[in-house]
């Protein structure tokens, strides 16, 4: 690390700041906390009654922060703490807080039991107030309580302030920082420094290929899935897996998709762009229009339309509509998941195509499905 400072931020500053920070960085998760109202009541509840220890808020700062000359590094002044503040480019940990301060300071939601006890002196006398802000917008909070908004604006967070040029260890501190139990796999994957991640995340969401457009309400407009914790990411991961052939070696599993992200092959360059936005694009031209199955447009049955796509144009097999071969494709998924009567009398009530399909993500399962398909593909086709 190149400098790290602690600084002592009044909320109000933190806010005015969050304008211009970033927070959306290549590694961060998306903003989940304004899903989870009443986690973020609890926040600002914590914070007006002062009832526990808000931990620390780690920030990223630029290079001006160098020729900073700081007389004591352990008590740093208004001045230099509103400078720093200023260079501060983006968070690496407390996105969730800040963003939740900001929100609630914008009157995006209101307070859920929220009854503060503030002691104050007054003509030398301990005057005690104990306040009811139940449901209370923090504009209401201001106009009828002014007292309790001056002492909310002022309270200060520790914010860590890291300036370095070396993204891997920025990343790793991200990692570090977060609680990794409450982070996908797939989030896991997003913090990795490498070109392959940087490809997932601009094609699944920050500039999403088509096939991932996304409703106001976070459903995929051609895919059934609700676009929550980086779910789109993980499915166009193992589409990536399927063009270049690693999802036939080790599968689809988190250990596979973890080491593709890892590998030095994908350290400094993705070179299988074009491989795989042709297989998104002909899926796309599956599915625009196709609407009758539409309960089958999950990420697994998807999966399986991407594996029989790339086998198609590997092998130079003749399509002239797709959206005829998308019916196809649908009707044969149908058709190979559907069980005899007579295995269903004897309690077998799952194909092992339909099986595999659902449950199974190792190379055998992912080959199994493949070849099932290219198998029927095959009588059919020229």
């Amino acid at each position: 690390m190149d400098r790290q400072v602690r600084i002592d931020v009044p909320i109000k500053d933190l806010y005015k700041q969050s304008k211009v920070i970033n927070f959306n960085p290549a590694y961060q998760r998306a903003y989940i906390a304004k899903d989870n109202v009443k986690w973020q009541q609890n926040l600002i509840t914590n914070i007006i009654e002062n009832q526990s220890i808000i931990p620390p808020i780690y920030s990223r700062v630029s290079s001006e922060i160098l020729d900073m000359e700081i007389d004591n590094p352990n008590r740093i002044n208004e001045e230099d703490t509103l400078k720093i503040l200023g260079y501060t480019t983006e968070m690496i940990d407390g996105q969730q807080r800040t963003l939740t301060i900001r929100d609630f300071m914008e009157d995006k939601f209101r307070l859920g039991v929220c009854r503060p006890v503030y002691t104050q002196i007054k003509n030398n006398k301990v005057v005690t107030r104990k306040y009811n802000l139940d449901n209370c917008s923090f504009s209401e909070i201001k106009s009828q309580f002014p007292e309790v908004a001056d002492k909310f604006e002022n309270h200060s967070f520790s914010m860590i302030c890291n300036c370095s040029d070396d993204e891997d260890l920025i990343h790793k501190m991200f990692l570090d920082l977060n609680d990794l139990n409450n982070m996908t796999a797939q989030e896991k994957r997003n913090a990795i420094n490498s070109h392959i991640a940087e490809y997932v995340r601009d094609t699944a969401r920050l500039e999403p290929h088509k096939l991932f457009t996304m409703e106001d309400n976070l459903k995929g407009r051609y895919i059934r899935m609700t676009f929550k914790k980086m779910v789109q990411d993980e499915l166009l991961a193992k589409i990536v897996s399927v063009v270049n052939g690693i999802a036939y070696v080790n599968g689809f599993n988190n250990k596979s998709l973890d080491e593709m992200y890892n590998s030095t092959a994908y350290k400094n360059e993705f070179k299988d762009d074009k491989k795989v936005k042709k297989v998104l694009d002909i899926m796309f031209k599956v599915i625009e229009n196709e609407t009758t199955h539409w309960k089958y447009h999950t990420s697994s049955i998807l999966l399986n339309l991407a594996m029989i796509i790339k086998y198609v144009v590997d092998n130079k097999h003749k399509v002239d509509n797709w959206e005829e071969f998308g019916e196809w494709f649908f009707d044969k998924h149908v058709q190979l998941c559907k069980q005899t009567q007579d295995n269903i009398d004897i309690g077998i009530t799952e194909t092992a195509y339909g099986q595999k399909t659902r449950l199974g993500s190792s190379a055998t399962d992912v080959e199994f499905r493949r070849d099932t398909l290219v198998d029927e593909l095959l009588k059919v086709i020229k």
